[in-house]
């Protein structure tokens, strides 16, 4: 098998290998410096079991070039926090685990499958590792002869979790992961906090998971003024919602995809409810295991906007906000236009969160009174959205993962409402992702009863 010989699920289009392309072969990437870690994930799965491990990697870097140098090293995969405890150099624990966790639905208008999700909290600390090693795109930690990730307890082993969705993991057996070994220098530092991450450029997961940890972790007062890790390439906001975040002091360092980082002294905190690497959403998977503390989320939530309002000042933004999502991403609204011009109708300014700086997002979230729009990443924007706002997400039927958001919500007194629609047969990969439409005129009486007639 050549690197053009690739099985027919991943041939829908030609191989282009080019001296660009951040993983060498223009398939597999996003653009030219973000690799596709979703579609690496699924051809290191095809690898291994259509030529098993030895011969499957040896195939992996005839196509992946920017790593054809790279070795594969087996390591014992061990929880984070269970070496925490035990090994590290400094260990602080701001939040105990096992306190029970209730979040209750919010109103659903249409077909929905919502529940109260009920869970437990996991331990949040910040701790610091010594002689450790972390890569660009990857959440994994190497120390010793192990392989760290962020799961306490029966976490990681309840669900079915695609670990090699991790750029740095190229097969998982049980507690056996085997690593990409990027043949490059590493970067040597002697201290850094990290926040590199498989997930880091998804803005839902930057906002949500990376930022709020290192919010949490600041305010512990427990991390020092060191250097902070992050991945190279994210689109630009993740790094300004950082540099609005940061404390003064704590150099920022942005490291290439595959590319190791030794730290003599590396600081790190967990996020603050179970993250999974690409969780498969079976039977074996219920939305309640990565429920949060509303509690501990308002806490850090109100952090955020203290230090988001030292950067933006006075000033208004609009009271009435939506927020669209385009019609190229997955789950999507397909009758989208004719929503937004109802809503327009309403006086709600029409907005692509995506096309605005991290400021101008926060601004435009918190003097809203009222927030509406599909289902997706520009929804974590609400944490900036003041105390006893409404709120109404657009949906499809499936609505038990949304009950998530009405954790913090329910205490800040955010009236959160939840419109569904049927979906129109088509999804993208997963069940969640399908797309789905929403009736007119239903949204119309909606919007007369929920805040007025149209201006």
């Amino acid at each position: 098998m050549s690197p053009n010989d690739l099985p027919e699920i991943m041939a829908d289009r030609p191989l282009r290998f080019g001296k660009r392309s951040v993983t060498g072969c223009d398939y597999f990437d996003y653009n030219s410096d973000q690799p596709n870690l979703f579609m690496m994930m699924k051809f290191k799965h095809l690898l291994v079991q259509e030529h098993g491990l030895e011969e499957g990697f040896g195939l992996y870097r005839q196509t992946i070039v920017r790593q054809q140098d790279a070795a594969l090293e087996r390591r014992t995969f061990e929880s984070h926090y269970s070496y925490s405890v035990a090994h590290s150099m400094e260990f602080h624990e701001v939040f105990p685990a096992g306190e029970p966790i209730t979040i209750t639905p919010p109103k659903v208008i249409g077909k929905g499958n919502h529940r109260p999700l009920n869970g437990t909290t996991r331990s949040f600390y910040v701790t610091c590792l010594e002689d450790a090693r972390v890569r660009g795109r990857s959440a994994v930690t190497e120390v010793s002869e192990l392989a760290l990730a962020d799961f306490q307890g029966q976490e990681l082993a309840r669900i079915d979790d695609d670990v090699e969705f991790d750029s740095g993991v190229f097969h998982r057996d049980g507690d056996k992961l085997w690593l990409i070994a990027d043949a490059r220098p590493a970067l040597k530092l002697d201290q850094a906090f990290s926040l590199l991450g498989a997930r880091t450029d998804f803005f839902g997961d930057w906002l949500s998971d990376y930022i709020v940890r290192y919010v949490a972790a600041t305010m512990s007062g427990h991390v020092p003024r060191v250097p902070v890790l992050i991945d190279m390439s994210m689109p630009p906001t993740h790094r300004q919602a950082l540099e609005v975040m940061h404390i003064p002091g704590m150099e920022i360092i942005e490291v290439p995809a595959f590319r190791g980082v030794e730290v003599k002294r590396l600081w790190q905190a967990p996020s603050m409810c179970y993250m999974p690497f690409h969780q498969e959403l079976n039977e074996k998977f219920k939305w309640d295991y990565i429920a949060d503390s509303p509690e501990r989320g308002l806490l850090v939530e109100d952090e955020m906007v203290r230090r988001v309002n030292l950067v933006l000042g006075p000033g208004c933004g609009p009271s009435r906000v939506f927020l669209a999502r385009k019609a190229f991403r997955h789950r999507k609204m397909t009758n989208h236009r004719e929503i937004e011009a109802i809503a327009a109708a309403y006086g709600f300014v029409i907005s692509y969160p995506e096309d605005l700086d991290f400021v101008s997002q926060a601004k435009l979230l918190r003097d809203a009174r009222f927030v509406l729009g599909p289902e997706g990443s520009a929804l974590f924007l609400c944490c900036f959205v003041g105390r006893g706002a409404k709120i109404c997400i657009l949906n499809h039927q499936e609505t038990e993962g949304l009950v998530l958001y009405n954790g913090t919500f329910d205490l800040k007194e955010i009236h959160l409402t939840v419109i569904t629609g049927p979906d129109t047969g088509d999804h993208h990969r997963r069940q969640q992702d399908k797309n789905y439409m929403i009736d007119a005129e239903a949204f119309r009486r909606f919007l007369d009863e929920w805040c007025g007639p149209p201006v």
